[in-house]
Order: structure tokens, then sequence, then C-alpha cells
């Protein structure tokens, strides 16, 4: 049976059987992590690009008052990484931690570049996944510019309702930008 990462990447793309053969031994095994670990450690480099099997995790960045802010949250089928690290051998800023247990893959730059190397559909396909990451965060920046954060609330309702079922609700609060009493209060407003 074919992994949960190959299932992704065929819903967009159709790979051979060499393909996946290629794809699976550049990801490597599937690898666990506890709840509360982070998948590499504060103010390192980002060495992998991973790909979400089961578990969330939650993304933040530490502000210039040395706050830990909360930022997205990546779920299963999703792939994450900080980009400009990742690619720039530069120290992340942000950190990765597990809110659930997890299970991912993972893939290196010297991997990743060997695997488009060899299979140019497998590069088309990392390029639709920088694309989506790019229009994800550009989203995110204009919703926290232009949106109040009960509109931003509603759109997690309608996008990622069990997010809210599996997520605290500090880190939600702190994710729409606001104290966990004024979620309380929009959260009121939507169950009536």
């Amino acid at each position: 049976m074919e992994s949960y990462l190959i299932q992704v990447i065929q819903k967009s793309i159709s790979l051979t059987k060499e393909e996946i053969s290629a794809v699976d031994s550049a990801f490597g095994l599937r690898l666990k992590l506890e709840k509360d670990q982070l998948l590499y450690p504060s103010n390192s480099h980002c060495k992998y690009i991973f790909f979400i099997e089961k578990g969330i995790v939650k993304h933040a960045y530490l502000s210039e008052k040395g706050e830990i802010i909360t930022c997205d949250f990546s779920m299963e089928g999703q792939f994450l990484t900080d980009y400009g690290s990742f690619t720039t051998n530069r120290a992340s800023l942000y950190q990765f931690q597990a809110l659930e247990e997890l299970h991912f893959y993972r893939i290196n730059l010297v991997d990743l570049m060997n695997l488009y190397a060899s299979h140019p559909k497998i590069e088309t396909f990392g390029r639709m996944i920088a694309e989506q990451t790019t229009e994800r965060i550009t989203q995110m920046a204009r919703s926290l510019i232009s949106e109040k954060a009960s509109d931003r609330y509603e759109r997690l309702l309608k996008e990622k309702p069990d997010l809210l079922q599996r997520v605290p609700q500090k880190y939600i609060a702190a994710y729409l930008g606001v104290k966990p009493e004024s979620l309380s209060r929009i959260r009121k407003n939507y169950l009536g």
C-alpha cells in the first residue's frame, strides 16, 4: 500500500513506479515526534522539508520583545519548512512544535535536488507546493492586515473546523491576534 505522502502527490501528478520508489527513498522512513517537541531546535538551521502524515504543528516565531508568537498551523497532508533557512543554511526564524503526537517524513536539500534532477515531474510538483505555500503566506498576511479577528475565526470555522477542536484555545487566540477572553466572546457569537 502506498504511503500517505505518495497518495497526496498522486492527487496532483501521476507517478510511475520508478518515481514512487525515488520519492519513498528520498523522504526516507516515517518518523515520530512526541507532543510538545520541536521539529528542530530553536535558532538552528531548518535542514528539511517536512510532510505531515498525522498530527498538527504550530508555527511560531520569537518577537523582538521576546514573546513567542503563533503564526500558523500545519496539519495532515501538508508540507512545511522555513524555506529561507532551508535553502540558505541560515538560522531559522521559526520554531515548529508538535501539538499532538506527530508522524512525518522529511527530505534534505541535497536529496531534494537529486530527486528533482532525476525526475522532472517531481520538480513540477515541488514548484506547485512552493506556489501553494506562497499563496498561503500571502493570504495569512492579507488576513492579519485587513480582517478582524472575528472574520479570521469565521474562516477557520469554514476551512479548518477540526483545527479548532484539536488545538488549545490559547494558540487559536494567539493566531488570531487576540487575548483568550476575546476569543471566548467571538466563539459565543458563533455558538448562538
